[in-house]
């Protein structure tokens, strides 16, 4: 955590990444993991990563690594499955801080992709 909060993201994917071996089962972890991926430019992992979010039943509260793997497919430029995390993201959070942003990243894709 405290790499993440100094921006040292790079630093803190060997930490995260030992701690998700120990702990599959934990969403924070998970989702921390796929936002430093994202961060740092490992965007196909930053993906699968935050999928492995999604697959768990009980992730309430997670929703936000639907908004990472929709940045992340974005910026590899996969648009169409971009649009269905960001439209995921707003179907499991409409109340998330972020959820503006998230709508409109979702209109400016769905213009784009017209």
């Amino acid at each position: 955590m405290l790499e993440i909060q100094q921006q040292n993201l790079a630093a803190a994917l060997e930490p995260l990444q030992t701690a998700n071996r120990l702990n599959p089962l934990d969403l924070k972890t998970l989702t921390l993991l796929a936002y430093c991926q994202a961060l740092t430019r490992q965007l196909e992992k930053a993906v699968l990563t935050a999928r492995r979010v999604h697959d768990f039943k009980q992730h309430a509260g997670y929703a936000y690594a639907h908004m990472i793997a929709a940045a992340a497919l974005q910026s590899s430029g996969k648009l169409d499955e971009a649009i269905l995390e960001y439209r995921q993201f707003l179907a499991e959070d409409p109340d998330d801080p972020r959820a503006p942003v998230a709508k409109q990243q979702l209109q400016k894709l769905q213009a784009e992709s017209r």
